[in-house]
């Protein structure tokens, strides 16, 4: 009964509130890359209608989850039940009530909790071999806040050591990665650890844009080692921060 009684739950926020945001998400995407402000690289090689997909992308704004769904405004009006999943810090979005109608579309991680990391873990795993997408920020948490990075010798553009459970879920699932490399997003919407701020810094700066590089999609087999996998996806999305536009 209580199965029955989350699923008519769940199926009304996405009639009411779901189906409408991915609307209103769809034409402020448009509308934003026909004024300039969004910028894509390789659009072609976006997996709109994928399935098993793993998204993963640097993380320089708290922005960033809403910009990624955004791209696929498509799925969300054309199949809002299998819409992709994100990846978000349990407190600034899965524990804040005004995001609770989201919570059918995001996979909560407690940061520092290891109990939790093993838990979404789980739970990415198992929506990965159902077929469904999930982004997720292999960083564990925004760039900024990061104390060890990969070096760049190139480009001073930077992204902090991956997490291993990135090369974990890749293994077991065989999915399609698909590496994404974001720039900008913090100029619309800057930093802060400060949580009466975090929500109000949101802007609209003048002459600025945010830029996002779609990678060629890795494959992995079962059989490749963790550390490799986890290597190689760094090594893609540095290889994006370094391309020209």
């Amino acid at each position: 009964m209580r199965e029955n009684l989350k699923k008519i739950l769940n199926y009304a926020l996405i009639l009411f509130l779901i189906y409408p945001f991915g609307l209103l998400l769809g034409i402020t995407f448009a509308m934003l890359r026909w004024i300039g402000i969004i910028k894509i690289i390789h659009w072609k090689r976006f997996p709109h209608f994928g399935k098993g997909i793993l998204l993963v992308a640097n993380h320089p704004s708290l922005l960033d989850p809403f910009l990624l769904a955004a791209m696929f405004y498509k799925r969300y009006l054309l199949n809002p039940l299998n819409g992709p999943l994100i990846v978000a810090d349990q407190n600034n979005f899965y524990n804040s009530w005004y995001w609770f109608w989201l919570r059918p579309f995001l996979i909560p991680v407690e940061r520092g909790n290891w109990h939790s990391e093993a838990a979404t873990v789980r739970q990415i795993k198992s929506a990965l071999e159902k077929g469904r997408v999930v982004i997720i920020f292999p960083e564990g948490g925004r760039t900024l806040w990061g104390d060890k990075f990969l070096p760049n010798e190139s480009s001073p553009k930077k992204i902090r050591i991956l997490k291993e459970g990135v090369g974990f879920l890749v293994r077991r699932t065989k999915a399609t990665v698909v590496p994404v490399w974001i720039e900008g997003t913090e100029k619309f919407w800057p930093n802060s650890k400060d949580r009466k701020t975090l929500y109000t810094e949101l802007r609209l700066p003048r002459g600025e844009t945010m830029t996002v590089k779609i990678g060629e999609p890795l494959h992995f087999s079962t059989d490749t080692d963790r550390e490799e996998v986890v290597q190689i996806i760094a090594g893609s999305l540095l290889g994006l921060a370094d391309e020209k536009v």
